[in-house]
């Protein structure tokens, strides 16, 4: 008799994708949870890639145009030197791919005879020249185009001819051009020292340049002439946008250079040719800028993927919460674990799968606002590619093996009970003393250099233990409070609030899903102090750049004028009054305290509206001590405020200037570095007692300039505070806690979406409970308001322990990432009011929705329904 073999039950394969619609919650979690890990990852990838290309932009941002391709500058060429350097340079261009050359040749300054002076002048040509000079009077493409300021020292008119040279007769003026001074455009910023006049600069040092409209004529004048010659080469090419990009037209540089060099060669050694490409150095820069942000990003990607896997984990649970019943009947008719791990892939893999597609989607196209440029480096998609199938992989593979487990724990009775006491052990330790370890250990590095500098690099490295200290404080903060709020909701049995049902109907239902609310608590802090602890130091550095940037120049443009112009009593233009000041500096050994300090004399009236200023507590202490500076007293004693750490009282200063200090400062516009006094220029008998005098404005510097020359006021030398410091440094730390705070906006998204499914997942017994009770006489205002105190109590404690502890962790990292800790101030991110209020407001929002949603599902409920179900 055959024995008769059991049947065996077989997976519904087919029809298990379809079995995923039954439960739309489990397959919307697996979606929100893919879209989340995935954006992480992406977006942490598409930031890094992004870093080297804005790196290339900001540092040749700083660069004249005309430079980032090779430079080819010859010095003291005679004419025939001159010929070969720029046909052996036309030569290599097309060698090398360059496909736009542009040729100067200039003489050395020199008097040159007109009819009626001798004005000094420098002949010369350049390619393209003339459609890059202002006409003032002609216009005609022949001839010699002369500067304005020659034709009036040599009463130049158009149709005058200079003295011949030799045989050669000299074509005649038909052109006179406004001068050309600094700062120049693109066209003219690398000629600007041989095509400008310094003003401070001596005779035949500097002159400007009468143009050869022809070039050939100009080779005629140089072979009777012999004049020698400074001679530049320039290539103009597009600014490269990535790392590769820069390094591509760098070889192609260097090789073109190697090229010139091997040509120059051949010449005499009184004939000097300087041939180089100024890309080496931003290239490097963007490499060391990348480096840094990486490795910072790195370690917190990495827990972000630890994070989004237990999300996952998650996910699977739920799954299997839902079909207990079913799991259930397969294992009890024989079903692997494995099998019904398989089972929940097919269900919920392919959501779980699109979700990790439109993360990856949602990432490429939010670029813009999180990433610091648009432009990823070649083969990024590539790798991201790459990753994001590891990704997929993994999660399944988690996905899987969370069910199996499960499973097999949920039905094997001899591992419950152990599998109970090792949960309810892990629910006891007390993790939050971990994280506070962690924090100590990483504050600790913090405190002994968060920045270090490797020999030969400029952009400091960061130590991601250190960078995890403010994150370590607001993790350790987020397990304090779910412990407390766990503990006090397992005794809120206790509470009898019943004056107030609103409230105890709200603590009451916390209470029954402790759990739950825990969790929601932990994510929401855990959110809200990231974003903090990011936008805090990301506005540190911005506002410590601004500052240091500021107080080195004194304001946002500074223009140094003649002694005698102030002397003569200099009353500023109209379109600058208003918005400017002047001030006076001197640098002197001050006795008794062992250093230069620097004497300041500026116009306390007219000061604030020049000098930078922000809304810190220094400009406040700045407008009120400068109103106590004044004339000197009958003595002869000037009022003084001393910066920077000067002796304080009555100090002589030297060169019979004695001061009384009425007050301190820690920092002054114009004294970032060093120490110093701070006087009234009313004080000032003879204004070149200072050595130099400064027009401060908070207007852009060309147009400080042009108001200044309207007056006839020459710019001796001029400074601009965007320009004053390389904000490399500062920007690749912004760089780096910009992707924190995107950590802190996914976390926030997470938080809101587990609370607003929270609420549904809890929807069955919340229902019939506020069914029941609206039908026994709860008035729908007191249900409204018992909701509301529910989710307020979550909203309440992630944004105040949140914000209170991100901010205390931005405080204390900021000061130890300052990039340039020489130069005052230290970076400091103050009170984010903007964040607190956006994170009231939005939470506010939130809970509004949903209670709302919660409301709704209670008045629409049919309870006979709800008990037969």
């Amino acid at each position: 008799m055959k024995s008769e073999r059991r049947p065996t039950l077989k997976l519904p394969w087919t029809r298990a994708p379809r079995a995923a619609l039954s439960s739309p919650s489990t397959m919307l979690v697996a979606v929100l949870t893919g879209l989340v890990l995935s954006f992480v990852i992406a977006g942490a990838v598409l930031h890094v890639s992004t870093v080297g290309s804005a790196a290339v932009q900001y540092s040749l941002d700083r660069l004249c145009p005309q430079a980032v391709g090779p430079n080819v500058v010859g010095e003291e060429l005679t004419p025939e030197s001159s010929a070969t350097l720029v046909e052996s340079a036309r030569e290599a261009a097309v060698e090398h791919g360059f496909d736009e050359v542009v040729a100067g040749r200039y003489t050395y300054p020199q008097r040159v005879e007109f009819d009626d002076g001798m004005p000094i002048t420098r002949f010369g040509h350049r390619d393209h020249a003339l459609d890059h000079l202002d006409v003032i009077e002609g216009g005609d493409r022949s001839g010699l185009w002369v500067a304005e300021s020659v034709a009036e020292q040599g009463g130049i008119e158009i149709g005058d001819r200079p003295a011949a040279t030799g045989a050669f007769e000299s074509p005649q003026v038909t052109t006179i051009y406004a001068d050309l001074t600094p700062p120049q455009d693109d066209f003219w910023c690398t000629e600007e020292g041989t095509v400008t006049v310094r003003p401070l600069g001596g005779d035949f040092e500097d002159a400007h340049v009468t143009f050869f409209a022809d070039g050939d004529e100009f080779d005629d004048y140089l072979d009777q002439s012999g004049d020698p010659l400074i001679t530049t080469v320039r290539y103009p090419v597009e600014s490269p946008q990535t790392p590769e990009d820069a390094t591509a037209l760098s070889a192609r540089a260097a090789s073109l250079v190697a090229d010139v060099r091997e040509t120059a060669a051949g010449f005499s050694v009184f004939e000097t040719v300087n041939a180089r490409a100024y890309l080496d150095r931003p290239v490097e820069l963007s490499h060391e800028s990348s480096r840094t942000v990486t490795l910072a990003v790195l370690p917190l990607t990495l827990v972000s993927l630890l994070v989004g896997l237990a999300g996952v984990a998650a996910v699977a649970v739920q799954w299997c919460q839902r079909r207990h019943t079913e799991i259930r009947l397969l294992w009890s008719r024989g079903i692997s674990p494995a099998a019904i791990g398989g089972k929940a892939v097919l269900e919920l893999g392919l959501p779980l799968t699109a979700g990790i597609g439109l993360g990856v989607g949602t990432a490429a196209a939010t670029l813009r606002l999180f990433a610091p440029a648009s432009v990823i480096q070649p083969g990024t998609e590539a790798l991201l590619s790459m990753i994001m199938f590891g990704v997929v992989i993994v999660a399944v593979g988690v996905l899987a093996s969370t069910v199996a487990l499960r499973t097999r724990s949920t039905f094997q009775r001899d591992r419950v009970r152990g599998g109970a006491r090792s949960r309810r052990l892990l629910v006891l330790l007390p993790w939050e003393l971990v994280s506070a370890g962690l924090a100590v250990w990483a504050g600790g590095r913090l405190w002994d250099g968060a920045l270090t500098v490797e020999t030969g690099e400029v952009i400091p490295r960061i130590d991601p233990i250190a960078l995890a200290f403010p994150l370590l404080v607001v993790l350790t903060v987020a397990g304090l409070v779910a412990r407390l709020l766990n503990g006090s909701l397992i005794r809120s049995h206790r509470l009898q609030m019943w004056s107030r049902p609103a409230a105890q109907l709200g603590i009451r239902r916390l209470a029954a899903s402790r759990g739950t609310v825990t969790g929601v608590l932990v994510v929401a802090l855990l959110a809200v102090g990231t974003i903090a602890v990011g936008d805090g130091v990301v506005s540190a550095q911005r506002q410590a750049f601004d500052a240091k940037s500021g107080l080195s120049v004194g304001a946002e443009s500074s223009v140094q004028i003649g002694n005698a112009e102030v002397r003569d009593g200099l009353v500023l233009p109209d379109s600058l009054a208003g918005r400017s000041t002047m001030v006076g500096v001197t640098t002197r050994d001050i006795p008794g305290q062992g250093r230069d300090g620097r004497i300041m004399a500026i116009d306390p009236a007219t000061f604030v509206a020049g000098a930078y200023s922000d809304e810190t507590a220094l400009h406040r202490q700045i407008r009120q001590q400068i109103d106590t500076l004044g004339p000197a007293d009958a003595d002869g004693v000037v009022p003084a405020i001393a910066v920077g750490g000067a002796a304080q009282g009555t100090v002589d200063t030297g060169r019979g200037l004695e001061v009384r200090t009425t007050g301190s400062l820690e920092g002054f516009p114009g004294l970032s570095r060093g120490f110093g006094y701070v006087i009234s220029s009313a004080a000032v008998d003879q204004p070149s007692t200072l050595g130099a005098w400064y027009v401060w404005s908070t207007l852009e510097l060309t147009a400080v300039i042009d108001a200044l020359a309207a007056v006839d006021v020459v710019a001796l030398n001029t400074a601009e505070r965007a320009s004053a410091m390389d904000a490399l440094a500062f920007l690749t730390i912004q760089w780096t806690f910009s992707f924190i705070v995107v950590l802190g906006v996914v976390l926030a998204v997470l938080a809101i979406v587990s609370l607003l499914l929270a609420v549904e997942a809890r929807r069955r017994q919340n229902v019939l409970s506020g069914a029941l009770a609206t039908r026994m006489g709860l008035r729908l205002r007191t249900l409204v308001s018992s909701y509301l105190v529910e989710l307020s109590v979550v909203a309440v404690l992630a944004i105040g322990f949140g914000a209170l502890a991100g901010i205390v962790g931005a405080e204390l990292s900021a000061v130890r990432l300052d990039p340039a800790p020489e130069v005052f101030p230290m970076p400091s991110p103050g009170m984010p009011l903007g964040f607190l209020v956006w994170a009231v407001l939005i939470g506010a929002v939130v809970v509004s929705i949903a209670s709302w949603i919660a409301v709704r599902l209670v008045r629409t409920a049919r309870v006979g329904e709800l008990i037969r179900g």
